[in-house]
């Protein structure tokens, strides 16, 4: 069983670095480079820590799976239930992301993504944990 969380990362300024005039017409610098491969990093540590909390459907997603997406300062939170809506997702946690301040969407996993995707092209500041099997 498998939780992917996501998060959309701040806008990087445009420019090489080197001065705030200078554009860098789109090319990524060594910095973001680095700053990107350390995401992709925590992300991949963050998905094999809800990997290895959640071994059943019950409980289901709780509020601790959730605090290191929440910390992204995501407005809203869309969490997958699967394939077949198998994980739970207790009132107690979609409180828990309410009294932050966050709205939260469940949904079955294709959907969920497609919601995501289409809110990060949007430019929302949206988060994501993805239950990706059953």
């Amino acid at each position: 069983r498998k939780l992917t969380s996501i998060s959309q990362p701040e806008p990087e300024p445009t420019g090489t670095g080197t001065s705030p005039a200078e554009p860098n017409n789109g090319a990524v610098t060594s910095l973001q480079t680095k700053e990107l491969q350390t995401l992709h990093n925590l992300l991949k540590l963050l998905v094999q820590d809800l990997t290895t909390r959640v071994k059943k459907h019950r409980p289901g997603v709780q509020p601790a799976d959730l605090e290191e997406v929440l910390k992204k300062g995501v407005d809203l939170l869309v969490i997958g239930r699967g394939m077949s809506e198998a994980l739970q997702v207790p009132s107690a946690t979609l409180d828990f992301v309410q009294q932050k301040g966050v709205e939260v969407r469940v949904l079955q996993t294709e959907k969920a993504v497609a919601e995501y995707n289409k809110l990060a092209v949007q430019g929302a500041k949206v988060g994501g944990v993805f239950h990706s099997t059953c």
